[in-house]
């Protein structure tokens, strides 16, 4: 039998010389859960792990703030009478807090008091935000004029720029140790 006839009689019956596909696979099965339950983290182990990894963990600086608002509307002279008025209560001794409540025209922060929460300076209106930033903690100043109206404005801290504390970030490393 020659090499020609070989060829020959394969090209003319490749169905003879065909297997069906098959595959063989093996695989584990691991449970997130069951692996998890079976490690125990100690807090020295956390403790080097957030050290490790506290550069992912920045933040810009901030500041808490409180804020009372009263709104042009109609009047700017008549809402900035207004403001000096409450401005000299704040000065006087009278709880911040309450007068943000009672007087403040900003509905999502009057009723807690004008608290504006942790805020970086490209979260404010520019006016605000550079007001803000250049405070003391404790300091009050206004009147603060925007856009929208007269603030009164009270820093109560200052989050200087670096990692976010380890209790801030404690469940996102323990899940991932």
């Amino acid at each position: 039998i020659s090499e020609d006839e070989i060829v020959a009689f394969y090209d003319g019956a490749p169905q003879l010389y065909q297997l069906p596909e098959s595959a063989n696979i093996e695989y584990a099965l691991i449970s997130r859960e069951d692996v998890a339950a079976g490690v125990e983290i100690t807090e020295a182990e956390l403790q080097a792990y957030y050290d490790e990894e506290r550069g992912r963990f920045l933040q810009d600086d901030q500041r808490q703030a409180r804020h009372l608002l009263i709104l042009f509307e109609d009047d700017e002279a008549a809402a900035e009478e207004t403001a000096t008025g409450l401005l000299a209560r704040v000065q006087a001794g009278e709880p911040f807090e309450a007068l943000a409540q009672q007087y403040s025209m900003d509905g999502l922060t009057a009723s807690s008091g004008g608290a504006l929460g942790a805020s970086t300076r490209t979260q404010l209106s520019s006016e605000l935000g550079t007001a803000i930033f250049d405070m003391n903690a404790g300091e009050i100043r206004g009147l603060v004029k925007s856009a929208f109206g007269f603030h009164i404005i009270r820093l109560d801290d200052i989050l200087a720029q670096g990692p976010l504390p380890l209790e801030q970030v404690r469940a996102s490393l323990l899940t991932e140790l």
